[in-house]
């Protein structure tokens, strides 16, 4: 389960650099698959994907990690975990930040929402899998 899990989440971190390569390097191409605009709109918008998109290195974990919970039949856990990044943190930091920031705190909600999300992935798949662990070892001396 650990190896299966770990291997998931290295291969989601390749692809992940390569579309946050792609986006942060070429966000201008990408743009103009979706239409086109004047100059001002080409700045925001490489503006709002270069921001809005930076944790994209990290995205995949909290989708892996809410999958790996449901996956050993803790649902309620993968459930809630699937909720954080876009009910629990996107939400009230894209209502809270412009208060604040003006339009970039919407800019800005999205890689803190991610970045939350991730931090609260690792926290609980790293007790999960250290209490799978003793587990094991104690399974392994009876």
């Amino acid at each position: 389960m650990r190896e299966a899990y770990l291997l998931a989440i290295k291969w989601n971190r390749i692809v992940s650099a390569v579309g946050f390569c792609l986006l942060q390097g070429f966000p201008q191409y990408i743009i103009s698959l979706f239409g086109n605009g004047d100059q001002l709109y080409f700045e925001f918008a490489v503006l709002f994907m270069r921001i809005y998109l930076f944790m994209v290195l990290v995205n995949g974990v909290q989708l892996l990690s809410s999958s790996f919970f449901t996956a050993i039949g803790k649902a309620m856990k993968g459930a809630l975990l699937a909720l954080t990044r876009q009910v629990f943190f996107l939400i009230p930091l894209i209502l809270l930040l412009p208060l604040r920031f003006g339009i970039m705190g919407v800019l800005f909600a999205g890689p803190v929402a991610d970045f939350a999300a991730f931090i609260l992935s690792v926290v609980l798949v790293s007790r999960e899998l250290r209490k799978q662990r003793i587990l094991s070892q104690k399974e392994g001396v009876l």
